[in-house]
C-alpha cells in the first residue's frame, strides 16, 4: 500500500507539473533554406445553389472540388522574416477525386516550383504554369502567402496553460478579409482559440491549438452591377494545429473546416424577386514530416 501511494503522488505531481507549465504561443514559424519535408495535403470543396421565386424553387445545383497533394519540399529561399519564398516540390501525387475515380493533375516526379513574387504565388513546371486544379491543392499546401495575419488573428502575446483560451482579434481579421473583398464589421466576428494539450506527434513534442469563429452578416464578393438585398450570411471556421516545441518546424497537422451560407433576393434585372441560397463547405487537411 505504502509503495503504490508513493508511486500515486509521483503521478499527481508530475500531472500537476505539466498541466500548470505556460508555453508560448508562436504559429509563425521562420523556414531555413535547405529544410526539407514531406508534405501531404487533402482538400475538399462543395457548393451548393439553389433559387426560389414565388413559392417555387430550381432545383439545388452541386460542384466538388476534391484533390490530393503528396510531395517533398525543399526550401530554396526565405525573405527576412523566415517566409518561404522559393522551393522545390517534386510530385509523388498530385490528383483530382472524381466520384470513384482519380485525375492525375501533376505526373510522378514532377518538381514543381513554388515561388512568390508580387503578392501572388506562382507554380510552375519546366518553366509552364500549372493548370487552375493543381495550383489550387499547391497553394492549399505550401500556404507560401505571409501568415502574420495567422498570428495577429489567432495567437496571443502571452504564455498559456493548458486548458486557457483568448480572444481572436476581430480588427485585424477584418481588415484580412477585406483585402479579399469580403465586407464584415468587427463586431460581427466572435472567436476563440484554446491551448488544448501537449501531446506528440510521431515522437515530436506539440502544443494542441484550437481555434472557433463565427462569423455573422459578412457580404462575399458581388459584381459591382449586382443590385441585391442580403438575407442572411453566416459562417463558421474552425481550425486546429498541432504545433512542435521545437519552433524550427511549422505545424506538424493543421485542419480547417468553413461552412458558410448566404442567402440574397436581386432587386433589380431579368433576376428581379428570385432568392438565391449558396451553401459552401470547405475542408483541409494538412501534414507535414520534417527530414534531417
Amino acid at each position: 500500500m505504502t509503495t503504490s501511494r508513493f508511486l500515486l503522488a509521483i503521478v499527481l505531481c508530475v500531472t500537476r507539473s505539466v498541466i500548470a507549465q505556460e508555453y508560448k504561443i508562436q504559429m509563425q514559424r521562420p523556414a531555413k533554406e535547405g529544410q526539407r519535408f514531406q508534405l501531404s495535403c487533402r482538400l475538399q470543396e462543395t457548393r451548393r445553389t439553389s433559387a426560389a421565386l414565388a413559392g417555387r424553387t430550381t432545383p439545388e445545383r452541386q460542384t466538388n472540388l476534391v484533390a490530393e497533394l503528396d510531395t517533398l519540399v525543399e526550401v530554396l529561399e526565405t525573405n527576412s522574416k523566415g517566409r518561404i519564398t522559393k522551393a522545390s516540390c517534386t510530385i509523388s501525387n498530385c490528383v483530382r477525386v472524381e466520384n470513384q475515380n482519380k485525375r492525375e493533375l501533376l505526373p510522378r516526379e514532377a518538381v514543381v516550383l513554388a515561388s512568390l513574387g508580387n503578392g501572388q504565388s506562382q507554380f510552375q513546371v519546366k518553366g509552364k504554369s500549372v493548370d487552375s486544379d493543381a495550383k489550387r491543392i499547391l497553394a492549399e499546401g505550401m500556404q507560401l502567402l505571409d501568415d502574420t495575419s495567422k498570428e495577429e488573428i489567432f495567437g496571443t502575446d502571452k504564455p498559456k496553460k493548458v486548458g486557457e483560451s483568448w480572444d481572436v482579434n476581430p480588427e485585424y481579421f477584418t481588415s484580412v478579409l477585406r483585402t479579399q473583398n469580403l465586407e464584415i464589421a468587427s463586431p460581427d466576428i466572435q472567436g476563440r482559440t484554446t491551448l488544448e494539450q501537449v501531446l506528440k506527434v510521431e515522437g515530436v513534442d506539440c502544443l494542441e491549438l484550437a481555434s472557433k469563429v463565427y462569423l455573422k452578416k459578412f457580404i462575399p464578393p458581388l459584381p459591382e452591377e449586382a443590385q441585391v438585398q442580403v438575407k442572411q450570411a453566416f459562417g463558421a471556421l474552425r481550425l486546429s494545429e498541432k504545433l512542435p516545441l521545437d519552433t524550427s518546424m511549422n505545424a506538424l497537422e493543421e485542419t480547417m473546416e468553413f461552412d458558410g451560407t448566404f442567402i440574397a433576393q436581386a432587386n433589380a434585372g431579368p433576376s428581379a424577386r428570385v432568392t438565391t441560397k449558396t451553401i459552401w463547405t470547405i475542408k483541409s487537411a494538412l501534414r507535414r514530416k520534417y527530414l534531417k
